[in-house]
């Protein structure tokens, strides 16, 4: 949820044109995602010792390790250090791409658990 509402903030300061602020956005979602990412790997590895067939926290945990990435990838687009006249456009795939992993990180929670 916190990465979620990191992510809408962004995607508002990119559309108001406050790219410092969509730079620090990006920057404060790294170690949010990080902590889910870690959390989600601590469910797998939960999962596994159980002897339950782990697809579901498997998958939950690559997701949320992809969007630590796009995290990282969003705010180096927006750092003022770069040189590409063309990292706006990045920000803004990270953005879309952000979104995405959420959508796809909220259905893989709807699958129910298998026992």
């Amino acid at each position: 949820m916190p990465a979620a509402l990191a992510l809408l903030a962004a995607a508002a300061a990119d559309r108001l044109g406050f790219e410092s602020a969509v730079f620090y956005l990006f920057l404060v979602g790294i170690p949010v995602t990080g902590a889910g990412a870690i959390a989600a790997y601590g469910r797998l590895v939960d999962a596994a010792d159980r002897g339950r067939h782990a697809s579901v926290e498997r998958f939950q945990a690559a997701l949320a390790a992809f969007l630590v990435a796009v995290f990282v990838v969003g705010a180096a687009s927006r750092s003022s250090v770069s040189l590409d006249l063309e990292a706006p456009g990045l920000a803004r795939a990270a953005l879309v791409i952000g979104f995405v992993v959420l959508g796809a990180q909220a259905l893989a929670a709807l699958v129910p658990a298998r026992r």
